[in-house]
């Protein structure tokens, strides 16, 4: 991985998106002044122009380079901040007949070459020729992109595929009121991906009188990006990557105003501290994309009952199970009292150690209905991999095994069967039942579906009642490896009468005994058991 240094970074600022606001060039002005020395300020332009760069020189020398997209008034002061401390006038130059590229932008020795290989197109420009430049190029701009005139239907469906909102990428601004002075109106603007004309932004042979009156060649956007794209910053923006943007913004858009048709449930969060490290919280998109296979959206906010608690990331060993057994009792009670005005249903986005996770699932029980969401691994996401129900995804060995016996090992291999899974079973020298993920489902993704995970959940509570009833099992001690959802899917089924479950989680070279999950006086009761190997 390529590290980024901070003071390339600033002195090369074209290396990051071009600044958009006038405080933010004066901060760089500041920021960069105190890491390099120049004494003349010129902008650098090519054939279009599809890129704008103010560039610091040292006589001839490209010492520094920026970017901005600002207003005409803005882009005259942004220069003089960078002029303050400079004697000469600044000069324009143009690389005519040639397209600077983002490599040649980000490098000061080819800036560089350009700027010395433009000096034959050049000009001493004052402050009024800057205005007059910067409106010019701007309006140049905007008759560029007309073209063939965008018809009025035209102009409303692109308003309602867009909602009112800017699409570029990140920015999503309501361009139905003026964010200055709160008044309503229509404050967007049309850019098309491939010109409308051939010598606009973008042009193209044929296509640019072909797709210049389609809505799905035309962005909505605000003031900002629009000269963004068209202007200063053009050769960074190539009509592909505009038409992807455009995607995806419809396909984000429609997808959250997809939920406005299910049903609004409470979603809570707890993040416990894996091995000391944070646990990212959800993103809205996510939760929208995992709750939508319960017929569910979001009401309100996400809630966070338990968020990387700072305690849980000092504390490892019996004092790390003594806090943790308390979270979990402390956690579940939060959830339940502020679900019960919803009925006692919620979504549940937690992560943490496995123990702790089936231990929230058994304190909240099986007679809610609060469904844990899946954290998969594959890409880091809370989403669920399977569009549908993928039905019994594991089988249940060695029931025919039992007779009488007041302690079994339950092996729950999900994720994965490690070997040190089947040596501690094999260690604890009891009867061992398995619930494993067929082989072409074993992974993090193996219940990929919640409807699968209640049937599990099901499956698991009629396990637990047959080992206690049919074989007079007292302590059930789980070893599981497993994600997140289905650890939680697991803690459901625990009911009143079932045996005790001691908890492992993996430590080392082996499992050890982490929490117990037992009916108290008809109450499940979680605390930390000392580990003995």
């Amino acid at each position: 991985m390529t590290l980024v240094d901070p003071i390339q970074s600033t002195v090369v600022q074209t290396r990051e998106p071009p600044m958009t606001a006038l405080d933010m060039v004066k901060d760089h002005a500041v920021a960069v002044r105190a890491l390099v020395s120049w004494n003349r300020v010129g902008v650098l332009i090519d054939e279009g122009p599809t890129a704008i760069v103010t560039v610091l020189l040292a006589g001839d020398t490209v010492v520094g380079a920026s970017r901005f997209c600002l207003p005409v008034a803005h882009s005259v002061d942004a220069l003089q901040a960078y002029g303050e401390d400079t004697t000469t006038s600044m000069e324009l130059r143009c690389w005519q007949r040639r397209t600077i590229t983002s490599d040649e932008i980000c490098d000061l020795a080819k800036l560089t070459a350009i700027w010395n290989g433009s000096a034959g197109q050049r000009k001493e420009q004052t402050e009024e020729n800057w205005r007059t430049f910067f409106g010019e190029v701007e309006n140049d701009a905007l008759r560029k992109g007309r073209g063939t005139a965008i018809s009025t239907g035209t102009r409303i469906q692109v308003m309602l595929d867009a909602h009112g909102r800017c699409m570029f990428d990140g920015c999503g601004i309501d361009l139905t009121e003026d964010p200055v002075t709160g008044t309503r109106g229509n404050f967007a603007k049309l850019a098309h991906n491939v010109a409308a004309s051939e010598g606009g932004p973008r042009g193209v042979m044929y296509l640019s009188h072909s797709l210049s009156n389609d809505p799905s060649n035309i962005l909505l956007l605000c003031d900002t990006h629009h000269r963004l794209i068209d202007t200063v910053a053009n050769a960074d923006y190539p009509a592909s990557a505009l038409t992807e943007m455009r995607q995806q913004f419809c396909t984000v858009a429609t997808s959250l105003l997809d939920g406005l048709e299910l049903a609004p449930t409470p979603a809570f969060c707890v993040a416990w501290p894996v091995h000391r490290q944070k646990i990212a919280l959800p993103s809205s998109q996510q939760i929208a994309r995992a709750l939508k296979p319960i017929g569910a959206r979001l009401d309100g906010r996400l809630r966070s009952v338990s968020d990387n608690e700072a305690l849980l990331r000092t504390l490892e060993g019996t004092d790390l199970w003594d806090a943790m057994g308390a979270a979990v009792e402390q956690t579940a009670a939060d959830i339940l009292l502020q679900s019960h005005g919803e009925g006692y249903r919620a979504a549940l986005f937690a992560m943490g150690l496995m123990p702790a996770l089936i231990a929230l699932g058994a304190k909240l029980g099986n007679k809610c209905d609060i469904t844990p969401m899946l954290r998969y691994r594959e890409n880091g996401l809370w989403y669920w991999p399977m569009p549908e129900p993928r039905g019994e995804f594991y089988t249940i060995d060695g029931l025919d095994q039992l007779s009488e016996h007041d302690e079994v090992c339950l092996l729950i291999g999900l994720t994965e069967v490690p070997e040190t899974m089947q040596l501690t079973a094999n260690y604890l020298g009891m009867r061992i039942v398995s619930v494993v993920a067929r082989k072409k489902h074993l992974g993090n993704g193996a219940l990929g579906h919640p409807d699968d995970g209640a049937s599990f959940r099901q499956r698991i509570q009629e396990l637990l009642h047959r080992l206690r009833d049919t074989h007079g099992v007292r302590i059930v001690h789980v070893l599981p490896c497993a994600s997140n959802a289905a650890c939680v899917f697991f803690g459901q089924a625990f009911d009143s009468h079932h045996p005790d479950l001691v908890i492992y989680d993996f430590d080392g070279t082996g499992m050890v005994p982490r929490l117990r999950v037992a009916n108290v006086n008809n109450e499940c009761k979680v605390a930390a058991v000392q580990a003995v190997r």
